[in-house]
């Protein structure tokens, strides 16, 4: 800490829960509930899903931690308070660039059980009811974010764990999202008492925004981790508590499986896009969609996405679509994907097939070797005044993963391998005992020429690749600053089951471009209309993101409106310790 100066008012702030906060700003046309609230510029800034996270990385680096100390400040506490999305029972996957571009993946691909029963799997989906403990995954998340701590981290373990005990023990803020996602799904979440007693109250009715539900059994399991670390959780008495609950239940999950987790360190998929560099986690997560939906559009000319219109919009799906129409197939380790020794397949390639006067056909766009993603995410961003970026995807699965807790532990499990879509007939089925699932979790960064321009990541599954695309072409293309980029109005591909485009209706004239890409094809058109439910406007993404602040040096960090996206910045000088 010797050496590092916090300005007084904005360190006050963040411990103390609050933000530094610009001028709400609204560019044309978004409604007010697209409006960006949750701002922070500063020489450190951290975005995540809750205010609570936000506020822990941001006092870690007041502190003088660095942006993966604050990284994983923030993600234990999203463990604790974005329930929904997050949890120890979960899945991540990090992105690290440091301010020479180089950048490493850290990622744990959650693992099919070795005692999976795929045909009760297959059963669940028959009866459309894919959750339960036979869909349970092996979970990575702490793995990852333990692994990332020892790899880069400067703090003591327990001091950057030790704000997510804290807020297990208090309980989170239930968000206007968390209380409609557990009225989206109350019936499940009954299923068992104990998930109802932590999100529904007496009479069983989702709590109300606003109000808390203290986890003291989640509270003593983050105590243990922040004690001895993550190794309990995958070997020690944590493990032993989870096989027998699995044990007890009919759950697939062993201390063998538990085990067998290891993280990897890898080099990010690359990509150009406008001459800039994209970084992002590849297969077996998703952050090649990504890297090769923009490599499609930057071989259409710049002037059809220059402005909002139908052909801007028409370009967006239609580079989703082809892109996630090749998901599984890897890139070559060549700086672009331009390069793959497949021709027909190259971006360059793809691009040609899109015509403006009409929607492809299925059978028109050229597909690989598909594989499934597997549920919604919650994404976290963190910058250094050093220049090292942490961009972050953690995910339970669908919207309260299995609706299954560890009533000893505390934590919610995923519901991964009913995400598998094992029982559709035209989807593979349920993947081998052992192997990795694959994953939308797409974390990203991009880096102009001479240096950084932003990082981000989104919620969504399948509709990712489109939103974090159309922020970045928002940046690029548009030349709009980040709040306007992140609450511009956006059109999304839904994913080869969904197959609907999404379009966010805030004016008459996106009525107008809907009613032209309807004309040209894109007949399934799902239309948000607005005042929105925050359970629709969940489904255009929360895309959390930071940029570097050109005008004033440091950082600029923008939470997602949609999902009630929180940024905090802090003012620090001198070097670290």
């Amino acid at each position: 800490m010797a050496g590092v100066v916090a300005a007084v008012a904005i360190l006050s702030a963040c411990l103390a829960g609050g933000s530094r906060h610009q001028a709400p700003r609204r560019p044309p046309g978004p409604p007010p509930q697209l409006e960006i609230v949750e701002v922070g510029t500063g020489s450190g800034v951290v975005v995540a899903g809750s205010r609570e996270a936000a506020d822990a990385g941001a006092a870690i680096l007041a502190a003088g931690g660095n942006a993966v100390d604050a990284a994983v400040a923030a993600g234990f506490v999203l463990f604790a308070t974005e329930i929904g999305t997050a949890g120890l029972g979960g899945a991540a996957v990090v992105l690290v660039v440091g301010p020479d571009g180089l950048g490493t993946v850290i990622g744990g691909p959650p693992a099919v059980p070795l005692r999976v029963d795929s045909a009760e799997v297959e059963r669940l989906h028959r009866d459309n009811r894919p959750w339960g403990y036979p869909t349970v995954a092996v979970p990575t998340a702490p793995a990852v974010l333990g692994h990332l701590h020892r790899r880069f981290g400067t703090k003591p373990w327990a001091e950057v764990v030790a704000p997510a005990v804290g807020w297990a023990e208090r309980g989170g803020e239930v968000a206007p999202l968390h209380r409609a996602a557990a009225e989206t799904y109350r019936d499940r979440l009954t299923e068992q008492p104990m998930v109802a007693a932590l999100l529904l109250d007496d009479e069983g009715t989702p709590l109300p925004v606003g109000s808390r539900r203290p986890n003291p059994r989640l509270a003593e399991t983050l105590r243990q981790i922040a004690a001895s670390g993550v190794e309990s959780f995958y070997r020690g008495a944590l493990a032993e508590a989870i096989e027998a609950d699995m044990v007890a239940r009919g759950g697939p999950v062993r201390r063998a499986d538990l085990a067998r987790v290891a993280i990897t360190e890898s080099a990010p998929v690359r990509g150009r896009y406008r001459g800039h560099e994209v970084l992002a986690a590849g297969p077996p997560f998703g952050g090649a969609e990504v890297v090769r939906a923009l490599e499609i559009l930057d071989a259409l000319p710049e002037d059809r996405l220059r402005t909002d219109g139908p052909d801007r919009f028409h370009a967006l799906v239609e580079a989703a679509r082809m892109s996630l129409a090749q998901r599984g197939r890897s890139p070559q380790p060549s700086l672009s994907w331009l390069a793959a020794s497949d021709a027909s397949a190259s971006p360059a390639a793809l691009a040609r097939h899109i015509r403006f006067d009409r929607a492809l056909r299925d059978d028109e766009i050229p597909a690989g070797p598909w594989a499934p993603a597997t549920g919604g995410t919650t994404h976290l961003v963190v910058a250094d005044r050093s220049g090292w970026v942490v961009s972050m995807s953690t995910s339970i699965g669908l919207h309260f993963g299995a609706a299954r807790i560890n009533e000893e532990l505390g934590f919610l499990y995923n519901d991964f391998v009913g995400w598998t879509e094992a029982g559709r007939p035209e989807a593979p089925p349920t993947p081998a005992a052992g192997t990795p699932l694959p994953s939308a979790l797409s974390p990203v960064v991009v880096r102009r020429p001479d240096g950084w321009l932003l990082a981000l990541g989104s919620a969504g599954s399948d509709r990712i690749t489109s939103s974090v695309t159309a922020v970045v072409s928002a940046v690029v293309d548009r030349g709009l600053g980040l709040p306007d980029a992140v609450s511009s109005p956006r059109v999304l591909w839904g994913g080869p089951f969904d197959r609907r485009v999404y379009l966010e209706i805030a004016t008459p004239q996106l009525e107008a471009w809907a009613e032209v890409l309807e004309a040209r094809g894109f007949s399934e058109l799902y239309r948000q209309h607005f005042p929105a439910r925050p359970f629709d406007l969940a489904a255009f993404g929360g895309t959390n993101a930071l940029a570097a602040d050109l005008e004033r040096g440091g950082w600029i960090g923008v939470g997602d409106p949609r999902r009630g996206g929180a940024a905090r910045a802090v003012e620090l000088t001198g070097s670290m310790p």
